[in-house]
């Protein structure tokens, strides 16, 4: 009798699978789906029996309550989540008082040139003994890649290291340093970008309605760009970084068994070399 093994005939799961299971790629998608596709789903709902002011504010409470989350799960202050809180708050409290829907949609782009210029700020090398000024897209990205196993070696004394893998990388490797800079650099111009179009739509006689889906198509186009030479990059820097992993780990990473094989080779080498003396001087 024949048994198969049915492992052999199981198909290995497709790439969209793979890809779907890949925790960043749901932050990812999670991001998008609360910060422009639900905000634009619930503006256009509440617009056909509500007023614009409500319909924009109700809008933005997805992308609050994404905010408050993160904050409460992190437990620290997130410069990010705190600013997205803080402008739809005002932008409730604005909408109250004066009742204009664009005061509404110009406190959103003025959150978003905010942004922008935190991006430039985040660029000024700056290290002092209470806290050190990091590129943004270093910061955003270490909470991407926090699910990332941490990177751990043994240095030549015997001492064990541990380092969370973005910090292992800007401690480490140039280059990331210098890409680091240069995103937050283009993320920085993409969101101030962003920031006059609306502006400029705002200013003028343009509705409303279409001010707002101009606006979300601007800052999908700004953003979708920024993001995909943003993957481009991360995909050809994480080739390189494991090279440098391997290169680096073979100087500096000495595991306590390859230690102590290393320090028994030396003793034989010893031991021989006096055997051998010992000989001679016989």
């Amino acid at each position: 009798m024949i048994i198969q093994d049915d492992n052999k005939f199981k198909q290995p799961p497709s790439r969209i699978k793979r890809l779907f299971k890949n925790p960043q790629f749901r932050d990812v998608l999670i991001i998008i789906f609360t910060s422009l596709a639900l905000p634009l789903t619930i503006y256009y709902s509440f617009r056909t029996f509500t007023t614009e002011v409500i319909a924009l504010v109700v809008s933005g409470i997805p992308p609050c309550l994404r905010a408050i989350y993160i904050f409460i799960k992190k437990r620290h202050v997130d410069i990010l989540s705190c600013i997205i809180v803080l402008s739809f708050a005002i932008s409730g409290i604005l909408a109250g008082i004066q009742g204009d829907p664009k005061i509404v949609l110009l406190q959103g782009s003025f959150v978003t040139a905010v942004i922008g210029l935190m991006f430039f700020f985040t660029l000024i090398p700056l290290s002092t003994p209470w806290f050190t000024i990091y590129p943004m897209t270093h910061l955003v990205g270490s909470q991407i890649l926090a699910t990332l196993p941490s990177q751990e070696w043994t240095d030549h004394e015997g001492e064990h290291h541990e380092m969370s893998t973005p910090d292992f990388m800007w401690q480490k490797v140039p280059s990331y340093r210098t890409l680091s800079y240069g995103l937050t650099t283009l993320w920085g111009l993409g969101l101030l970008t962003i920031f006059a179009a609306k502006a400029g739509m705002i200013y003028t006689d343009v509705p409303v309605d279409q001010i707002v889906g101009i606006s979300k198509a601007v800052s999908a186009s700004v953003n979708g760009v920024l993001g995909g030479i943003t993957i481009i990059v991360y995909f050809i820097f994480r080739r390189k970084f494991r090279l440098f992993d391997i290169q680096w780990r073979e100087e500096n990473d000495f595991p306590l068994g390859q230690e102590e094989d290393q320090q028994t080779s030396n003793n034989h080498i010893k031991n021989s070399h006096h055997d051998n003396t010992i000989s001679r001087t016989s």
